[in-house]
């Protein structure tokens, strides 16, 4: 198969209106699949380098609910999976239903909840498969199902980040 491409960018970092010229720019550069990054105050799961955009752009004023809408507005125009990648805290507090509602709503392909132990992932994984829906890759014409991720929830036998990323890639799952 051919190289993809895949594009991590925190939202708000410097700021929403920047990330958004980021992501389109990404779309007109080819990426295959573009990450966003919600920023979080206690980034454990992250390097140095995304903690720091992270810290910017909480500066910022970003939020799960800011990351939503800046999706939302680029959605129509890039093609590409779009995976947005948290932790679980913002979710549980912008409540599980809401934010499944609002992802789909802004067109989330895939979701990597960083910190979702196995063990109290299965209602979240339900959650985001009843909502994220079928949706075809516009450049190739192929469809892929939206993925839930974080843990691969026994799918990806010890893959937990690499699953959904190849998922919204090739829309394969790993045997």
């Amino acid at each position: 198969p051919a190289p993809r491409l895949v594009a991590y960018v925190t939202a708000g970092d410097p700021d929403l209106t920047r990330s958004r010229e980021i992501l389109l720019a990404l779309g007109r550069a080819g990426a295959d699949v573009i990450e966003v990054g919600v920023p979080f105050s206690d980034p454990i799961a992250d390097g140095p380098v995304i903690q720091r955009a992270t810290e910017r752009a909480l500066a910022s004023g970003t939020t799960l609910a800011a990351t939503l809408d800046l999706i939302a507005s680029v959605r129509q125009t890039l093609s590409m999976p779009i995976v947005l990648f948290t932790y679980v805290n913002p979710v549980l507090r912008m409540g599980t239903d809401t934010f499944v509602s609002r992802a789909a709503q802004a067109g989330v392909d895939g979701v990597l909840l960083l910190d979702l132990p196995i063990e109290e992932s299965a209602s979240m994984h339900q959650a985001l498969e009843a909502r994220l829906e079928r949706r075809g890759d516009r450049r190739s014409g192929r469809r892929g199902r939206r993925r839930v991720g974080g843990h691969a929830h026994g799918r990806a036998r010890g893959l937990p980040l690499v699953q959904p990323l190849l998922q919204a890639l090739t829309g394969d799952m790993l045997h």
